[in-house]
Parts: structure tokens; sequence; C-alpha cells
């Protein structure tokens, strides 16, 4: 009789884990399906494929000066990696949750027999999937846009492919961390875009470029990023790149700020715990607001 009671309990506990994974998984292929059909993700590919005629169309001259790589990486890392990455992925963050709760939709979810935090997970893959994808796009289309046509570049030194790689996986490790802060500051306030703002311009740029004994900037994304890169392309110290990612770390050792994937993996499960948290226990209002 114990074993079988025991027997049913662990049956139990593994349909539970199997009814949240699929739960999950749907919430996470619907809200990607409403993204990638909305207004926003159409008006970015836009964007790109702008930013790539236009940079198919750089003058001679332009490259003459600079070694290829030099000039496409600071041209990514400041477009993507300071501005366009994140301000993306905190958009996608906050109005993927925090639409739902505006216009109070969240509450016939709720009255659904499904978990909420299933619901915030899949939320947060299909946020952290889709924007990754929109990057790759546009690194894709002005990766191209930079080899392509015949260019003199400085010593006759074009854009490497691994430059590409390291930006794509610098992209797959920020969108996630963006994403949960994005979906921490949409369940928890209610001007969540005002606070977005104030995480990029504020606390990104001033904490990842504080003094380097500063233990404060890996409570960021940019400055684990920034590491990541520097450590993973192995740049000459000389180059105009490698000044640019290098920054406020110019003479410090490296190795004494420990790991970048580290400081990510903590920042991450951080900010989604703490939304996990609010998300599912606080009562949000079932009446529309004025």
């Amino acid at each position: 009789m114990t074993v079988s009671k025991r027997c049913s309990d662990i049956w139990s506990v593994e349909m539970r884990e199997v009814t949240w994974l699929r739960q999950t998984a749907e919430a996470a292929r619907q809200a990607l399906i409403i993204q990638t059909r909305g207004k926003m993700t159409l008006m970015l590919v836009g964007v790109s494929v702008t930013v790539a005629i236009l940079a198919f169309f750089l003058p001679d001259r332009a490259a003459m000066h600079s070694i290829g790589t030099d000039f496409f990486g600071i041209v990514v890392y400041w477009l993507v990696f300071q501005f366009g990455l994140p301000v993306t992925v905190l958009y996608y963050g906050v109005s993927t949750l925090h639409d739902d709760l505006s216009d109070r939709t969240v509450t016939y979810q709720f009255v659904r027999p499904l978990h909420r935090s299933s619901l915030l997970i899949g939320k947060w893959l299909a946020v952290s999937l889709l924007c990754w994808a929109l990057v790759a796009i546009f690194l894709a289309m002005l990766f191209l846009a930079f080899t392509l046509p015949a260019r003199p570049w400085k010593l006759g030194l074009g854009v490497s492919p691994e430059l590409l790689s390291a930006f794509l996986a610098a992209a797959a490790l920020a969108c996630p961390a963006y994403a949960a802060v994005g979906l921490l500051f949409g369940a928890w306030f209610r001007r969540p875009i005002v606070w977005a703002a104030v995480f990029v311009v504020g606390w990104e740029f001033v904490a990842s470029n504080l003094p380097p004994q500063a233990g404060i900037r890996g409570a960021t994304v940019a400055d684990p990023i920034r590491r990541w890169l520097l450590a993973d392309l192995n740049l000459d110290s000389k180059g105009d790149l490698a000044g640019v990612l290098t920054g406020s770390m110019h003479g410090y050792n490296p190795a004494g700020f420990g790991d970048p994937i580290r400081s990510l993996l903590i920042f991450t499960c951080t900010a989604l715990g703490l939304c996990a948290w609010l998300y599912t226990r606080r009562e949000y209002d079932a009446q529309p607001r004025d």
C-alpha cells in the first residue's frame, strides 16, 4: 500500500511537470506569434533593411582609413549593443507583460487552469528568441553590405566572419538578460517604459563605466558583454575596436572582473526570479482603468 501510494505520488509530480512544460511552450508560442505580427517587428525589419542598404553604398574613402573588422565592429557595438538591442528587448519585455496587465486581459488568463509562472517563462522565452532573431537578421544584412562590395580597406583587411559569429553569440547572451529586466519592470511598475529608459540611459551607462575596481559593474548587462567580447575576439590591443571595448578598463587586469558568463547568469536569474515572485503573488486589479 505504501509503495503504491509512493508510485502514485511520483506519477502525479511527473504529470504536473509535463503539464507545466506544455503550458510554458504554448505561452511562448502564442506570445511569439503576437509579437511577430506586431507593427513594431515590421518596423524594425524595415529599419534593418534601410541601414543595410545605406551601408552597402558606403563611400570607398570611408573604408580607406580603417580596418574592416574595426569599422564593422565599432558600428555594431555602438549601434546595436549600446542602444538598439537593449532598447528593443526592454520594449518587447515590457509590452508583452504590461499590455495584458494594463488592459486587464490577463485576468482571463489567471482564471484558467494555468500557472502564472508558465505564462511568465513562456513570455520570457518568446521575447528572448524574437529579439535575438531580429538582431541576427540585422547583423547578417549589415555584414553582407560590408563584405560583398570590394572595398579598399586599410592594409587590405576586411570584415572577418569570426567577428559576426562573436556578435551573434553576444546577442544570444544579452537578449535573455534584458528580457528578464523588461518583464520585471512590466510586472512591477505602472509606467515601466520610463523605468526601462532610466535603466538603459542611467544605470547601464553609468555603472558599466565606473572605475574597474567597482564591483557594481557586474550588476549590468553591458559590462559582462563587453568583457566577453574582449576575451572571445583576442583583438590587437592597439586597434580601434579594442580601444572602444576596453573603455574604462584600460590598464586593468580583466581577470579581476570575474567570469562574464557567471555575471550574466546571476543577473538574469535574479531579475527573472524577482519578476516571478511579483507576478505570481501580486493581485492585479480586474477593473479597466479610466
